[in-house]
């Protein structure tokens, strides 16, 4: 078995913002509102981050498949949206949508695509470790000569 350890470290700057670091990587300047919205939008909020890591999270799954299966996609992009309710004074994340977005140039790649789609969302990691439901969307688009042409799932 191979283990691998991350490292992110965390320094704290002035009121309710800081820097995340991690060995080899460029800094991120986060914030830490006490509201669900930054008036500060050059920082990275915590749901931000966890949108990020969700989909970024997912992506990595749906690529494990796409190479495995040997499928050739044109691009792959995806949307991450969190509701955030608040409740006695505290705002919690209650739900999490993803949306991501396959594009093909031939439409026999489809059911590879969408089989693919599918072991992700089952080997989905990251998504089993919240509580929050993760409702994961996703899309199959086709590109023809001169035209694109959108096919939910």
């Amino acid at each position: 078995m191979k283990e691998y350890f991350y490292e992110v470290q965390l320094s704290w700057k002035e009121n309710r913002s800081g820097s995340l670091k991690s060995p080899g990587l460029t800094e991120l300047e986060i914030i830490s509102t006490g509201s669900p919205v930054s008036e500060q939008m050059k920082r990275w909020t915590p749901e931000q981050l966890l949108a990020g890591s969700l989909s970024s999270g997912f992506m990595r799954a749906f690529l494990d498949c796409a190479e495995r299966a040997e499928l050739k996609f044109v691009s792959y992009r995806s949307q991450c949206f969190i509701k955030i309710e608040k409740k006695n004074r505290q705002y919690n994340p209650v739900a999490i949508l993803l949306q991501p977005v396959i594009t093909l140039n031939d439409e026999q790649l489809r059911l590879i695509a969408t089989n693919c789609i599918s072991e992700a969302e089952s080997s989905f990691g990251m998504g089993k470790l919240l509580r929050i439901p993760v409702d994961i969307n996703p899309q199959v688009e086709y590109m023809h000569a001169k035209r694109s042409v959108n096919k939910s799932m």
